[in-house]
Parts: structure tokens; sequence; C-alpha cells
């Protein structure tokens, strides 16, 4: 892993993230994915709310995992791997860290979660197999504008002709960044560091208006 990778890796920045029946729940992420996945970072208000929904889930019901706390480390527990199929078994152990905890990375389908219809976006996405680009190192970063999170749907190559992308973007009320980056991870990483410096003062549950818009260009770093 280069330098560069690595400080990609460790930028942190708040999310909201869920997991099939559990969420939503504030979190952080960096630009790593584990499958596909996000491997958020949770303080010890949402550790505490995502351990009482598993343990809630869990009651009646068998094959679901729960979150305990245990002093300053926090635990998964599962049936999964015993031999009575019931009893619960400790399968993973989290330290704290910056008064953090990376519950269910590498293990659990975390996903960034947005209330925006993403349909028309998912379509554009689906039939454009190819398409013209700008140039090499031009990439788009479309997202849902949350206020003081943004959920990224997705970090492309800027096409030439993004007119229909904009327009899909607009009508569902999405948003997108056009940025120079040497490739794609360090172009979301620009796109979500840009953001936060720019909501640094929103909080969650502030109003803000306008969204981003659909193909706002950000200005590369020193510029």
């Amino acid at each position: 892993m280069t330098n560069q990778q690595e400080t990609s890796d460790q930028q942190w920045f708040p999310t909201q993230v869920d997991l099939d029946n559990l969420g939503p729940y504030r979190a952080e992420v960096t630009v790593h994915r584990w499958n596909g996945f996000m491997c958020p970072r949770f303080d010890r208000q949402e550790v505490e709310r995502l351990a009482a929904d598993t343990e809630r889930l869990a009651e009646g019901r068998s094959g679901v995992d729960v979150v305990r706390i245990n002093g300053d480390n926090v635990e998964i527990w599962s049936t999964a791997f015993s031999r009575t199929g019931s009893d619960y078994e400790l399968v993973e152990s989290y330290p704290e860290s910056d008064g953090r905890w990376e519950v269910g990375s590498y293990q659990w389908a975390w996903q960034e979660c947005t209330d925006r219809d993403t349909t028309w976006y998912r379509e554009w996405t689906g039939q454009t197999l190819s398409y013209d680009y700008a140039k090499a190192d031009t990439w788009t970063v479309a997202f849902a504008d949350h206020g003081y999170y943004m959920a990224v749907l997705g970090t492309f190559r800027t096409p030439l002709n993004d007119s229909e992308l904009s327009v899909s973007l607009w009508a569902s009320h999405l948003s997108s960044y056009i940025l120079t980056a040497p490739n794609n991870r360090e172009a979301e990483r620009r796109a979500r560091a840009h953001f936060a410096q720019d909501r640094a003062d929103v909080h969650p549950g502030d109003r803000v208006m306008p969204l981003a818009l659909p193909n706002t260009r950000i200005p590369a770093p020193g510029a």
C-alpha cells in the first residue's frame, strides 16, 4: 500500500450507515471498503443503540448476532458456530480507538444510507456501459447530500457528455462533484474532504439549502 493510500484509509468522515433491519446509525468511514461494503466506526452512544437493537432482534429468534459492551471492548456474539445452534459464542472483540469502535467491519454488509430515490441514477449507470471520457484524471463523485454528511453513490470517470446524468441527479435531488485525481479512491477522498470542510459548521438535524448541485466542480488541492 502506498503512503497516499494509507493516508486515504486513515482519514475519517461523518456519515450514516445501516444494515438489513438495523439502523441508521451515525458513524465515520474512510474511503476503504471490504467487498464493496463500508467499514464504519461508531461512538459510544451509537454502539449502545446498536447493542440494544441487536438484543431486541435476537429475542425469540435464532441466528441473530448480538453486540455487547464489555468494559472498553465491544463484542459480537453469535450462534453460527455453536454446537447446539442456540448457545452464543464470542466471535469478535473490538478495542476502543479514539473513542470509537469499528463494530462489524470486515464482517457485516454496512452501507451508507439515504432516503433519496436513486432509481434514475442506477438506471443511468446500468445502461452506460461505455462512453467517451473527459481527461484521464477527471472524475465524477455522485452522492446524496444530507447536510452534515454525504452518502456516496459512485465514483467514475467523467463522461464528455454528462447532461443525461446531470438531469437524472437533479430530478432525484442528488448531487455530484467533478474533480481531478490520480484514481477513483483519491477522487472519493478529495470529494469527502471538500464536503466535510464545506459543512464543518453543520450538525445532524440541521436543514441545509440549497443542496450541492450536480456537476459541481471542486478545485484541486492547493489550487
